[in-house]
């Protein structure tokens, strides 16, 4: 897959004296791209993670529902079928342990 980015002159200024300044020797243009796309992505998933974290379980549920991932209903049903067990699944638990 290839990724084309659209950048302004300034922006492409700024690329090249990044590139100029970290790029190692023995790694291509490409190559080094790629990495700090990914570091970017990477970046971005540990502050997503990090503000999911430090939501509370309603911000969650507002979410979810808002989204259209799962109805309150189906959270709360979720909810309920998670801190319930019947008695024989908690012996099938306590044979496989």
């Amino acid at each position: 897959m290839k990724i084309y980015i659209k950048m302004t002159k300034e922006e492409t200024k700024h690329w090249h004296d990044i590139k100029s300044a970290a790029k190692p020797d023995n790694i291509t243009d490409d190559e080094f791209a790629r990495v700090m796309f990914f570091r970017g992505m990477q970046s971005f998933m540990d502050q997503l993670v990090e503000r999911i974290n430090n939501m509370s379980d309603d911000e969650k549920d507002k979410i979810l529902a808002e989204d259209g991932a799962m109805t309150p209903e189906s959270i709360e049903k979720v909810k309920v079928s998670a801190g319930s067990t019947t008695e024989g699944e908690s012996d099938a638990n306590d044979s496989e342990a």
